[in-house]
């Protein structure tokens, strides 16, 4: 579930604020303004509001999961456009006669993706635990596909008893969680050039 979010995710973000960034004016005071719409609320209120709306299972989950994760993206690709924009490179590009479209995908959007990159990698946690939350509440994966957020919540009438039973997937998602922001980490110590 969190590759098939990262893949609806991260392009989507990056088109959005590629665009808005790059393009300013009218057409950036919208797609922020949507942007803003979507960060108003919280992610997994958010998410529980577009699964109910459409039927429980594994593709709704997704799909509502990257409905409300995308904000971030296009924020902070909107950010690295913004600074992107007004450099020379740019400028020489734009004398050379090339169309706002090619400049986006072949000169700006390239420059955002090391930040993006780890952004996901930070995110997948978060997204881990909203999937995990809708399985928990019955709205995500159903019976019998395996997943955690469900392992818990029909293991939790034996908490008195076998308290292994629901711990265990607990431990499972807090050990992902833990790994995507270890990597994250890694990749921004790499990726980032001020490290280096």
């Amino acid at each position: 579930m969190v590759v098939a979010v990262v893949i609806l995710v991260a392009p989507l973000g990056l088109v959005v604020g590629c665009v808005a960034g790059y393009a300013g004016g009218l057409l950036d005071k919208v797609l922020m303004r949507v942007t803003d719409v979507f960060l108003a609320f919280p992610r997994l209120i958010l998410a529980l509001a577009f699964v109910a709306a459409m039927r429980p299972g594994v593709e709704s989950a997704v799909i509502a999961i990257a409905l409300t994760a995308w904000p971030p993206y296009a924020r902070l690709a909107r950010a690295e456009t913004l600074t992107i924009r007004n450099t020379d490179y740019i400028a020489a590009v734009q004398m050379t006669g090339a169309s706002p479209w090619r400049i986006i995908w072949k000169h700006v959007a390239p420059m955002c993706l090391p930040s993006l990159t780890v952004r996901v990698t930070l995110d997948m946690s978060s997204i881990i635990l909203t999937a995990a939350g809708l399985g928990f509440l019955g709205l995500g994966a159903q019976p019998p596909i395996p997943e955690w957020g469900t392992m818990i919540a029909t293991a939790r009438r034996f908490i008195l008893e076998q308290w292994w039973v629901p711990v265990i997937p607990g431990l499972a998602i807090f050990t992902a969680s833990l790994a995507f922001n270890l990597l994250g980490d890694g990749l921004r110590d790499v990726l980032d050039p001020k490290q280096r």
